[in-house]
């Protein structure tokens, strides 16, 4: 079984940080942490592996995006 990590960034992909890892399923519901308003940018970043854990894949925002908040 594959499982996932995902990981975002605030300074265009330079540097990453886990929102979780291990993951299996096709959806996550991620709380939004509080960023500071320079921050506003996000990039997602996702990755697989297989049970052994080596990577089988990944995949990158491919531009960044605003979190706002309501």
């Amino acid at each position: 079984m594959a499982t996932f990590s995902l990981l975002y960034s605030l300074d265009n992909g330079k540097t990453w940080k886990t929102i979780d890892q291990w993951l299996t399923g096709a959806s996550y519901f991620w709380t939004v942490p509080h960023f500071s308003r320079t921050k506003k940018s996000v990039r997602l970043k996702v990755k697989g592996f297989v049970a052994q854990g080596i990577k089988i894949g990944i995949d990158r925002s491919g531009a960044v995006f605003t979190i706002r908040k309501f």
